[in-house]
């Protein structure tokens, strides 16, 4: 039997909210827990991928914003450079994502409509696509595509290990 396919589709279900559903497609029945399984996993590592790319990416001093004050005055937020993960401020960006059993064999990662503090999160897509004032902050699509080879090498031992034990 030749390989599985893997599909990744971008999909926007509401302006503020990005979504990436990967989908194995023609799995057996004998598979399909393991399937579920490594789908899971990727899910969450997807998670991962996306926070700490948020927490971890550098600032760039020539964008800095003022914020609300705190006990100790004001504070200021440094935006990340273009091109890499948005840089956490208030954190419900990050508080939102979240990977989603959407079906069987699929699994969806991506920002909720809201954070878990009930804050709506309506920006997730202009960090990733940009705007004409803004350069793109992409956090979701390079942790897909970093994962995505895992996923596809995990999911072929898996069909080569039931075939060999046919």
């Amino acid at each position: 039997m030749g390989r599985k396919r893997i599909t990744v589709s971008f999909e926007k279900l509401d302006v503020e909210l990005n979504i990436i559903a990967i989908k194995i497609s023609s799995v057996p029945k004998k598979a399909s827990k393991q399937i579920n399984t490594l789908l899971r996993n990727s899910g969450n590592e997807i998670k991962n991928r996306i926070i700490r790319r948020m927490t971890s990416s550098p600032p760039d001093p020539s964008r800095r914003y003022l914020r609300g004050r705190n006990k100790r005055g004001r504070k200021f937020h440094f935006a990340s450079f273009p091109g890499f993960a948005p840089r956490r401020d208030f954190g419900n960006l990050i508080a939102s994502i979240a990977a989603v059993k959407n079906g069987p064999n699929e699994i969806e990662v991506g920002a909720l409509s809201t954070s878990p503090k009930g804050k709506p999160i309506t920006y997730a897509k202009f960090l990733e696509e940009g705007t004409k004032r803004m350069a793109a902050r992409p956090w979701l699509m390079p942790a897909v595509e970093d994962e995505i080879v895992s996923i596809e090498f995990d999911a072929n031992e898996i069909m080569d290990k039931i075939l060999r034990d046919l």
